[in-house]
């Protein structure tokens, strides 16, 4: 294990660099509750019949909103920030979700009780690494064991065989598709299937949740609190500018001065009552430097000087109050003067059988008369079906369910998995940078084929219909 402490400020920030283990989780738990690290060594951390004792001088001036530790971003559109994660936060998300799990325990006050195991009639199976949010305090909240269900596995992902013969009875997580949610349930026989919505950095005083098995629901807020303390709020955005919605707003400051401002504007309400913005949060700071906090507040929101969080996230509300994700905001991409949501084109994508899975994206051309970017797509197929089979079923399906201006131009085949994090989200910047360019595409993996639409399908992409594209000869 190593640690990395900085003490430029009144209180040590240690880094912490390592794997998944128990240690992890009680070294991480323990540096919460003091100020300083004076020693660490492997002897604290054996079990004892007796209770943990915490000098009081050690919890003076810590208060639920100060930093429970700082959790880096998963680096899904560019280079990871540290996030903040205050002890309000930590304890309410683990609660809420261990009620909302409906986790069996039997609470004990005695170390050695809970270090063995008995502190919970459940045990729950963490798949993710301890540095992702969900790891951290989903996996430490009531039971922060991870042990196997049956030996090899515990979640959908690893029941292939006797599918029913398993003690699991909750999954939770995030992005479970619609089609697939009523299936695993009926085929494993799961009781409940959790949803959540959050990101590492959003300060929600607690997560979004949907333990009432709507499916395709990410999370459930009640209309009446909606926009309050803490909670999500959806707001206009212009897919177009690429921004909030505003409109010039007068009010009457304390002295009766006349205040005028851009204030933005609450997601419009649909006839069946349901809303489509972005959603945002009144909050504290997420992000441990000032210019990357300043990078995802909206300022003078409702009113003069209050500042929201913004998430980049495109949800839909309906009249019930269960939340929807409709799109990332950065993966919208606009070509021929219309919104393209690449999670749109990836769901009819995984229609055809023949893919493992399509990360789609936006790509510019390099020519003055484009503007906005053409849709591509990263595909990792299986090698049981013929190529050109494959090729074709892709071209009817994308042509039978979506216009011209939404279908990917260009697929790149890959030899091997789309890149992603270590949370198991594509990664799309490297790919957008590498483009169409075959031969910027052969340096970095020289397996992968590049094919770009014909009228009757597709065909192999060239140096020279590159340049035929980038001198305009070619239109598009």
């Amino acid at each position: 294990m190593s640690f990395l402490i900085d003490k430029s400020s009144t209180k040590s920030v240690v880094g912490l660099m390592m794997s998944n283990s128990n240690d992890f989780i009680w070294i991480s738990l323990g540096l919460s509750k003091t100020e300083h690290l004076v020693s660490i060594q492997s002897s604290l951390f054996t079990e004892t019949s007796e209770d943990p004792k915490i000098s009081s001088d050690w919890l003076e001036g810590i208060s639920e909103y100060d930093d429970h530790f700082h959790i880096f971003t998963s680096g899904t559109t560019g280079k990871s920030k540290a996030a903040r994660f205050n002890h309000r936060r930590f304890i309410g998300a683990g609660s809420d979700l261990a009620e909302t799990h409906g986790i069996k325990t039997v609470r004990h006050s005695g170390f050695h009780e809970f270090n063995s195991l008995s502190g919970s009639e459940d045990i729950y199976y963490q798949t993710l690494p301890l540095f992702h949010g969900n790891g951290a305090f989903l996996g430490f909240e009531e039971c922060p064991f991870v042990r196997p269900i049956r030996g090899s596995g515990g979640t959908f992902h690893f029941l292939e065989s006797e599918e029913r013969d398993h003690s699991l009875r909750v999954v939770c997580g995030n992005g479970l598709r619609p089609e697939l949610w009523r299936e695993i349930q009926s085929r494993f026989g799961i009781q409940l299937i959790v949803e959540h919505y959050g990101q590492t950095e959003m300060p929600s005083a607690h997560p979004m949740i949907n333990s009432y098995g709507k499916v395709g629901s990410c999370g459930y807020i009640p209309p009446l609190i909606a926009g309050s303390l803490g909670t999500e709020k959806l707001i206009e955005f212009d897919a177009n500018l690429n921004e909030p919605v505003r409109v010039m707003k007068s009010l009457t400051g304390l002295n009766g001065q006349i205040i005028e401002f851009a204030s933005c504007v609450e997601a419009k309400v649909n006839d069946d009552g349901s809303q489509i913005g972005e959603a945002i949060v009144k909050l504290r700071e997420p992000y441990t430097s000032l210019e990357d906090t300043e990078r995802v507040l909206y300022k003078d929101v409702f009113e003069p000087a209050d500042i929201w969080y913004h998430s980049s996230d495109l949800l839909r509300r309906d009249s019930d109050g269960f939340h929807f994700f409709v799109d990332r905001i950065g993966d919208t991409f606009r070509w021929k003067g219309n919104n393209v949501s690449t999670n749109e084109v990836a769901d009819i994508l995984s229609q055809c059988p023949n893919i493992v899975e399509a990360n789609v994206y936006g790509v510019p051309i390099p020519l003055e008369i484009y503007s906005g970017k053409i849709g591509m797509a990263s595909i990792l197929l299986k090698t049981e079906e013929k190529l050109e089979n494959t090729l074709q079923q892709i071209f009817v399906t994308l042509r039978s369910s979506l216009p011209e201006y939404a279908r990917p131009k260009f697929l790149r085949l890959r030899s091997c998995e789309n890149f992603k994090t270590a949370t198991l989200k594509f990664q799309k910047v490297e790919l957008m940078k590498q483009g169409f360019n075959p031969t910027i595409i052969a340096t970095h993996s020289p397996n992968d084929s590049i094919w770009i639409e014909d009228t009757e399908g597709y065909k192999m992409m060239t140096p020279s219909i590159f340049e035929s594209i980038c001198s305009g000869s070619m239109i598009l």
